[in-house]
């Protein structure tokens, strides 16, 4: 048993199947349990699973009463030897914490718990891969789209990196734990999914510059959800179940699509760097990160806006000497990139080397841009959403929408969204307007 809205997602689960963008998808993910009152049923889970043996069971201080103690009595009351670990105070997602993670894990555990939202998951996930074990991901907030994705998002060498890992077997998400999570989480969850539509048109336009191979069986997975969380988005404050319940879905499946794409690509375009970029710069700028969901939100909106410059602009606005100085403009921006992120700076020169190669590869890319500028604008088009309409769910939900809200000033956010596509190596609609010279003037759209 699992999902509450769609048997067509629950019969992809535990599947390897041929798709008709010629791949062959598999999906380790075997269950999906998400209800009230499924903490419970956690040690069916695992029996289901054939999972037997001592567990590992991660938690922090405060997942650890919200539910960390009702999974390790459950599991207890089955007969199922627990190792539990609390971590304390606010813990971070860093290589170094996951990697003793691993370290501390007793000899005779067989199976990994984690018990917690993003931070958690993302420790425990890599501590079970260093381990060649499975995972159970009980979630405790609808905060993230991490539970059933295949990576581990995890700070090293003062970069946040997306590292492979094996998908965990099952996900527990019990509405009774979810629908009481923090409000703010709640609204992380809904801006963290409604960047669906902009990162897939970033992933589409990859396809189309890049050859990056391209699915629809991602963005279509969820879908036929989006008019229960963005048409019940406004019930989020009120804690309804239903709408919990298909943001849960749908964050959930978001993981899965990730993981038969094989890349974070349908979840994570512009807004997502545009985030990262600004979690990297928080502590420089003496402030506390907000909610990663809650940056992608605002990253969202800010990306949507500047596809819809893009979409407004006709090829003949761009100047010849905008594809000719790319390079010389690439090493502008890289250097004013790591002028601002001095603690990343030696992971940012490494990710924008492979992202742009050497100087004739960037300007033909610059050059097919150009030529394929009207192909780009209808590809992208079916996917996207407006700006205008993102923000207001966003708004109906009591979510943050501007960079003030969280503290970041106007120029620092301009300065994330002109900069941040030298931070990784994804191919975004950043790239797009920066190799036609417009994302300077493109960034002051909001």
């Amino acid at each position: 048993m699992s999902s509450l809205f769609s048997r067509e997602r629950v019969a992809l689960l535990g599947t390897r199947f041929s798709c008709e963008c010629g791949a062959m998808h598999e999906v380790p993910v075997r269950e999906v349990v998400i209800e009230a009152g499924a903490i419970s049923r956690v040690a069916e889970v695992m029996q289901r699973q054939q999972l037997s043996g001592p567990i590992f069971l991660l938690f922090d201080e405060i997942t650890h009463h919200v539910a960390g103690e009702r999974v390790a009595s459950v599991l207890g009351s089955a007969g199922i030897k627990v190792h539990a670990r609390v971590l304390p105070g606010r813990p971070k997602a860093e290589y170094a914490i996951a990697e003793a993670i691993a370290a501390a894990v007793p000899a005779d555990t067989a199976a990994f718990i984690s018990c917690g939202s993003g931070t958690i998951t993302d420790l425990c996930k890599w501590a079970a891969y260093r381990k060649g074990l499975p995972q159970i991901a009980v979630a405790t907030a609808p905060s993230m789209n991490g539970y059933a994705s295949g990576i581990a998002a995890l700070t090293r060498d003062g970069l946040k990196a997306t590292m492979p890992i094996t998908p965990a077997v099952a996900v527990i998400a019990d509405l009774d734990v979810l629908a009481n999570a923090p409000m703010e989480m709640i609204r992380a969850g809904l801006g963290d999914i409604l960047s669906k539509p902009v990162c897939n048109a970033d992933w589409r336009i990859a396809s189309l510059i890049r050859g990056e191979r391209f699915c629809m069986r991602p963005f279509e997975m969820i879908r036929d959800l989006e008019h229960v969380y963005i048409g019940r988005a406004h019930l989020l404050q009120q804690r309804d179940p239903q709408a919990i319940a298909a943001l849960t879905e749908a964050l959930v499946f978001a993981g899965i699509s990730m993981v038969i794409a094989g890349s974070s690509q349908p979840a994570s375009g512009a807004e997502h760097l545009i985030a990262h970029f600004l979690d990297m710069r928080a502590a420089i700028d003496g402030r506390e990160p907000d909610f990663h969901g809650v940056e992608v939100g605002i990253g969202t909106i800010a990306s949507a806006a500047i596809y819809e410059e893009f979409l407004r602009t006709s090829v003949d606005a761009i100047e010849r000497s905008s594809i000719e100085s790319i390079w010389e403009r690439g090493d502008a921006a890289l250097a004013r990139c790591c002028d601002l992120l001095p603690h990343a700076a030696d992971a940012i020169k490494e990710a924008f080397a492979k992202k742009r190669g050497n100087s004739v590869a960037a300007i033909a890319e610059a050059e097919k841009i150009i030529d394929m500028w009207t192909d780009i604008k209808a590809s992208a088009r079916s996917f996207l959403k407006p700006a205008s309409e993102i923000e207001s769910v966003l708004k109906s939900a009591g979510a943050k929408t501007s960079p003030a809200e969280i503290g970041v000033s106007r120029d620092s956010f301009l300065d994330a969204i002109a900069l941040s596509f030298c931070v990784r190596n994804r191919f975004t609609i950043l790239d797009v307007a920066f190799a036609a010279g417009m994302l300077d003037r493109w960034t002051g759209v909001r």
